[in-house]
């Protein structure tokens, strides 16, 4: 989007706007269709349809090069809200399958994998990003 180091404070607020607001409300009625579609189609088959879909809405991000418009980065936020409602179904599964006296280890399990993934994630960025501004491309 060139705001960075440029930009007036109205724009940065936009963009941040734009960075959380969208997600928060549409991601809503994702929540309503996924309860909706695992009634109707089983929490394990619905499981296996979301998995490519919620990794191609996760990593609708790098569009932001092709399209660098502030209400994109809204469209982005709410892909990346709808990628993670493969959640849902995920954590029935996991009562279901879990042994009945290992419910709470089985789903601290998951939460505990779920924020290392997100840290790892943090952690390619951190040392992805000085290595992307020394190559000299473009944003």
């Amino acid at each position: 989007l060139d705001l960075i180091p440029y930009g007036t404070q109205r724009q940065h607020q936009l963009v941040n706007v734009m960075s959380f607001l969208p997600s928060q409300v549409l991601v809503l009625p994702g929540y309503v269709l996924v309860g909706l579609l695992a009634k109707r189609l089983g929490s394990l088959r619905l499981f296996l349809l979301l998995i490519p879909l919620s990794a191609a809405l996760q990593g609708m991000g790098a569009a932001l090069l092709f399209v660098p418009e502030v209400w994109f980065v809204g469209a982005v936020t709410v892909a990346n809200a709808y990628g993670n409602l493969l959640n849902v179904p995920l954590q029935y599964l996991v009562t279901v399958y879990a042994p009945e006296d290992r419910h709470g280890e089985v789903m601290g399990m998951v939460g505990a994998c779920q924020q290392a993934a997100n840290m790892l994630g943090n952690l390619a960025v951190i040392l992805v990003t000085p290595l992307l501004r020394k190559s000299g491309l473009d944003n």
